[in-house]
């Protein structure tokens, strides 16, 4: 199945702070695509019909240009779908998103989402209920308790949720539905594409949620306009037509949309992983498995699920917690009984505090490792 997308960053930065983002910044000037520029691409291409088109994070989305670009896309294409960071979700408006068949918000884990669940109320009261939540991972961050916590915020609302990498800011390929079928969970073949990506279904503590990937090579028919008026096959490549030359024709821009992509996407990639473990002050160690596991069981309030979406076994990781518990002092967990809370399983404010740390020191090393330099270097 062949799929074409025509993919629009009408903006340089963006200042939404999405963790790992290439395009973040924190400067208030904005280059916004030049009217005549796309009116330009869109003269020498309106007589093709495009699947989808994407616009990309297009902060601010208030500006005049983007509502224009939304309605000469819905004349190119099947369907507009529009990519915005959470953060600005306060400013939406049902005027401003009537005219897209899907908003989508992109959070970098689930406290993203959860910060800013007031915004999602207010949105679903207003009568607004055309968009989905994109969770972009990066490598490091691919984790269940991240995954199933926002899968939770989710399913209160009854929310669309896709899993996918920071959109179009990586040349390697998450490989997400090995992750989900080694813990067990069920995906899919792919059915199809979304916002350029193959998709896939997985379902993950019985809620539906949407897989993406780089779709195969020779699958690729896509174009991508960047807020300069420059065209390339998609925003992995270096080369490019520019739309301010006057000359271009529909013969240059079809060479580049049916060309073979060359790159060849990279399943095993060298990039960083952190193993984060703790150690006390008199020299006990606090392994990562158990920190996971303590993350994991304060949203699921039960050992056995916790255990379950991990892929760890209960009885053994039961004993694993109580011989740690009893090298370092302190509780871990604790199990009601008995009342209505019987079988909850809650941590202790000690262990609370234990988990705070860690989740600290890992966001820290996260925003460190992809921030600056780095995020433009590849082993």
């Amino acid at each position: 199945m062949i799929w074409s997308s025509l993919i629009i960053r009408p903006v340089i930065t963006c200042n939404g702070n999405c963790i790992g983002c290439p395009w973040t910044s924190s400067s208030i000037e904005r280059n916004i695509l030049p009217i005549q520029i796309f009116n330009r691409l869109y003269k020498l291409i309106k007589d093709y019909s495009f699947d989808e088109s994407i616009i990309l994070c297009p902060n601010p989305y208030l500006h005049p240009k983007i509502k224009y670009f939304i309605h000469k896309l819905r004349d190119l294409s099947r369907k507009v779908y529009v990519l915005l960071p959470i953060k600005h979700v306060r400013n939406l408006t049902k005027d401003l998103v009537k005219d897209i068949d899907e908003f989508v918000i992109v959070i970098s884990n689930y406290i993203e989402l959860f910060n800013e669940e007031k915004y999602i109320r207010a949105l679903l009261s207003h009568g607004i209920e055309n968009f989905s939540i994109y969770l972009a991972l990066k490598t490091i961050d691919i984790n269940i308790e991240n995954i199933v916590s926002s899968i939770n915020i989710c399913r209160k609302y009854g929310l669309k949720l896709r899993i996918g990498e920071i959109p179009y800011s990586y040349i390697y390929v998450l490989d997400l539905q090995r992750f989900l079928i080694e813990r067990g969970y069920e995906v899919s073949l792919p059915y199809g594409y979304l916002y350029g990506y193959r998709a896939y279904t997985a379902y993950i503590d019985d809620y539906r949620v949407t897989i993406l990937t780089k779709p195969l090579r020779e699958e690729c028919r896509k174009l991508y306009l960047d807020s300069i008026g420059r065209l390339y096959k998609c925003p992995f490549l270096s080369e490019y037509i520019d739309l301010n030359n006057g000359n271009i024709s529909i013969g240059a821009i079809r060479k580049i949309m049916f060309s073979d992509c060359p790159i060849k996407y990279r399943l095993q990639d060298y990039i960083p992983a952190i193993n984060i473990s703790l150690v006390t002050t008199d020299g006990k160690i606090i392994p990562k498995d158990i920190l996971e596991l303590l993350e994991v069981l304060m949203h699921t309030k039960s050992f056995r699920t916790a255990c379950e979406l991990l892929g760890y076994k209960p009885s053994t990781y039961i004993e694993k917690i109580h011989s740690l518990e009893k090298r370092i002092g302190f509780k871990l967990i604790v199990t009601n009984r008995g009342g209505h809370k019987r079988g909850i399983t809650l941590l202790t404010p000690e262990a609370l505090r234990l988990l705070e740390k860690y989740k600290a020191i890992r966001e820290y090393i996260s925003e460190k490792m992809f921030e600056g330099k780095y995020r433009n270097f590849i082993i």
